[in-house]
């Protein structure tokens, strides 16, 4: 949860102008290769553009639904064959099925043309011992987002707001058991787990 939230403060207007350059200016050759492309033309700004900034900031959300549909599918799936009991179960398993089925119907897209592919032999958080990190991910994001909206999002660089979350949050390290706990006690309050879901609408209905 704590570096989700962060990735917050990546889509404020100062911090992208900081982060953000033309790749021209990484490296001479770059430079010398993109004057010989476009011979006629100025040398790229070094700062990326206010207008780019903008776009970028009003449209962060873009397709992020999508991608939530497709963690709550894979998430599902995941359940489903790993939840088999009896070896009639295991031998009458259709995996292709299964995961085409989960995703037209969640997702509500059509996988008519690709059914018979693979897809799902390539989610390696399916097979590489992710395990339940995969479904607690969505979750920590719903918990950041109301972290960030409900104590930093006014005041994002205030000191004492960043003393108080280092010392509720941060200082216990790996030593606290109750995790959830320990945020409902720095909120004062159980998280809004809608917070996620009401800072994408609210963006949709600004764009």
């Amino acid at each position: 949860m704590p570096s989700i939230m962060l990735e917050n403060w990546c889509w404020m207007k100062s911090v992208l102008e900081e982060l953000s350059c033309h790749y021209t200016t990484l490296d001479k050759n770059y430079l010398a290769d993109w004057q010989k492309q476009h011979p006629s033309e100025p040398n790229p700004p070094t700062k990326i553009p206010e207008g780019l900034v903008e776009n970028l900031i009003k449209h962060r959300y873009f397709n992020r639904g999508l991608y939530h549909l497709y963690q709550l599918s894979t998430s599902i799936f995941d359940l489903q064959i790993h939840s088999l009991s009896t070896d009639k179960e295991i031998t009458d398993l259709d995996v292709q099925s299964i995961w085409y089925d989960l995703r037209e119907n969640i997702e509500g897209m059509d996988f008519s043309e690709c059914r018979d592919g693979f897809a799902f032999g390539t989610f390696t958080h399916l097979t590489a011992g992710y395990d339940v990190c995969y479904y607690a991910y969505l979750c920590c994001t719903a918990m950041a987002q109301d972290l960030f909206l409900s104590v930093f999002a006014h005041g994002p660089y205030n000191r004492d707001t960043w003393d108080k979350y280092r010392r509720g949050i941060l200082e216990y390290g790996g030593r606290e058991q109750n995790l959830l706990g320990m945020l409902e006690g720095f909120l004062g309050r159980p998280p809004n787990m809608n917070a996620l879901v009401e800072s994408i609408a609210r963006a949709q209905s600004q764009s």
